[in-house]
């Protein structure tokens, strides 16, 4: 089962990690529990301000995914997918699976130095750090393990 994500012109979408009795499971972090539940009202002022923090860290990671992802599209290579990890409050991951062919041509290593600058450039303070990994899309990648390691949320491209 699958669940949209704030807005309806978010094209984020979220997998939980498991499902038992009927109970989705996304994280074992409660903050991050009562983010994905949409349930604000479910924590204290002081807990108030870190899930603020969360949700604003985490549009800016899905902003900084959706931008990387049009930066490949607008160099002529075909990302396959992206996924999303929320590792903490403060830090989060995405994963940019590139065709093989794009992925192993010299002309991909500009990709990497533009979202180099780009992370230097949002990655100014200790409440923020995105990180990137690219990968070529193969037989071998198993989307499911990257669901087992966090990545549950998955930006459908357009």
């Amino acid at each position: 089962m699958e669940a949209v994500i704030n807005k309806l012109e978010d094209y984020w979408k979220i997998k939980p990690i498991r499902e038992e009795k009927g109970k989705e499971t996304f994280s074992s972090d409660d903050l991050i529990d009562a983010y994905l539940k949409g349930r604000k009202d479910a924590v204290d002022s002081e807990k108030q301000m870190r899930f603020e923090k969360l949700e604003t860290n985490l549009d800016k990671a899905k902003n900084l995914s959706e931008k990387i992802y049009e930066m490949i599209k607008e160099d002529g290579f075909k990302c396959n997918r992206v996924k999303l990890k929320i590792k903490d409050i403060y830090n989060f991951s995405s994963i940019f699976l590139i065709n093989e062919d794009d992925y192993l041509n010299d002309r991909f290593l500009n990709i990497y130095k533009k979202s180099i600058r780009l992370k230097k450039e949002v990655n100014s303070d200790k409440t923020f750090d995105f990180t990137t990994i690219f990968a070529p899309i193969n037989d071998d990648v198993e989307i499911n393990n990257m669901l087992a390691d966090g990545y549950i949320f998955s930006y459908e491209l357009h």
